[in-house]
């Protein structure tokens, strides 16, 4: 019945829902208008058995946001200039249990201002975000995108 208590109001919030879907997307717009993505570099830590899911969960997550990705081996002696201002550990649980707190220490000493790690958040481990399937994504790339200073 159209009359039901139960759905009145409902289009009271449909403004709400679009809204949220916005905040997101105007910094998409402005990554889509530009010539030049923002770039994410993706460190893997470990051989490729250990790294390979976190990398293309990752990699996937941030072309959703529109920005560019580059691939480098954390253990391969990156070029630290060419890191850019975010940067994202890409790895197994066991190997970050290992590796990742220095590795967060090795790229905030290098200048890195956002560490994000592709897995589920550890308190040992001092990043600034972490993706992971049922993280809040919207929020992460966000923080991500302001991090890189894209505003729309």
């Amino acid at each position: 019945r159209l009359d039901d208590p139960l759905l009145h109001g409902l289009d009271d919030h449909a403004g709400d829902r679009a809204g949220g879907v916005d905040e997101l997307a105007d910094p998409l717009v402005v990554l889509q208008a530009g010539d030049e993505r923002p770039q994410v570099t993706l460190l893997t830590i470990g051989p490729a058995a250990a790294y390979g899911d976190a990398l293309e969960f990752a990699s996937e997550l941030l072309a959703v946001a529109g920005l560019a990705v580059t691939v480098a081996d954390l253990d391969g002696a990156p070029q630290w200039d060419d890191v850019g201002a975010v940067a994202c550990l890409c790895s197994s649980d066991a190997v970050y249990r290992d590796r990742a707190a220095a590795a967060v220490s090795r790229l905030r000493a290098a200048g890195v201002e956002h560490v994000v790690v592709a897995g589920r958040p550890d308190a040992d481990i001092a990043a600034d975000d972490f993706l992971y399937v049922g993280g809040n994504t919207r929020a992460t790339l966000s923080r991500i995108l302001d991090a890189l200073g894209v505003h729309g």
